[in-house]
């Protein structure tokens, strides 16, 4: 006689599974209507932006401080990352890891895009199981946290509806690290989603924080991205970029 016995599930997985299943899923999204306020070492600025994004494929920004002409944009993708600077008339080319790599960690789109979605992930990696996850529950919120490739991850999510409230990823050698908070979810389409997004860099000689402001937003229409055509605009290496 052969008995067979389930195996017994931690709570950390338990947490997990429920987390990765109240997190917003959606193929398309489209913000029409949001605000980008950016605050580096005491200097603030906002403007309006808008925001469209294709699940797993590539996402577009645009940036329209001036009654809603867009004068930068950025196209992300698997394959790579142009910025446009439409006022200048430039652009450059590269590899969204290249410019993460400023802020102390390599992002690659698809992290980049569960940041901004407000998905538990691994950086550059794949999820580790639930059961190697560290567990700590305080009266209205648990948070796992785990280590990969000496990047500590830790995740905050609601105790009561399993949404995520934060995410920190920090160097284990290291101050670097980024924290993003998520707060005022609403539900769209049947999307619940987080419509203000803050992002906080910490870096060695300065911090950044940018707060994503969502005002109108669609999920699961048909988007199609247009990427900008170059031909009157002008090549530059990312440090022409930022100096300039």
């Amino acid at each position: 006689m052969v008995q067979r016995t389930s195996p017994v599930r931690s709570e950390s997985s338990i947490v997990l599974e429920k987390a990765l299943l109240a997190q917003p899923h959606f193929q398309t999204a489209k913000a029409e209507r949001m605000t980008v306020t950016i605050d580096m070492n005491g200097r603030k600025t906002s403007v309006n932006a808008a925001l469209q994004l294709i699940s797993d494929s590539a996402m577009h920004l645009s940036i329209m401080p001036l009654f809603g002409v867009e004068l930068f944009k950025a196209e992300l993708s698997n394959t790579g990352t142009t910025v446009i600077d439409k006022m200048n008339r430039r652009f450059v080319r590269t590899q969204l890891s290249e410019l993460a790599q400023m802020a102390g960690l390599t992002i690659g789109y698809a992290d980049l895009e569960a940041i901004v979605c407000g998905r538990i992930f691994a950086l550059g990696s794949t999820l580790p199981d639930g059961n190697s996850m560290k567990l700590v529950h305080t009266e209205n919120s648990y948070t796992l946290s785990f280590e990969k490739q000496g990047i500590e991850h830790s995740f905050t999510i609601d105790s009561n509806d399993y949404k995520l409230l934060r995410t920190s990823l920090k160097m284990s050698s290291s101050y670097i690290g980024i924290d993003v908070l998520y707060g005022n979810y609403q539900l769209e389409n049947g999307v619940k989603f987080p419509y203000r997004i803050e992002m906080q860099f910490h870096l060695e000689k300065f911090s950044t924080d940018c707060v994503f402001e969502v005002l109108r937003a669609r999920f699961n229409e048909e988007i199609k991205l247009q990427n900008t055509d170059l031909k009157r605009f002008k090549e530059i290496s990312i440090s022409e970029f930022l100096n300039k």
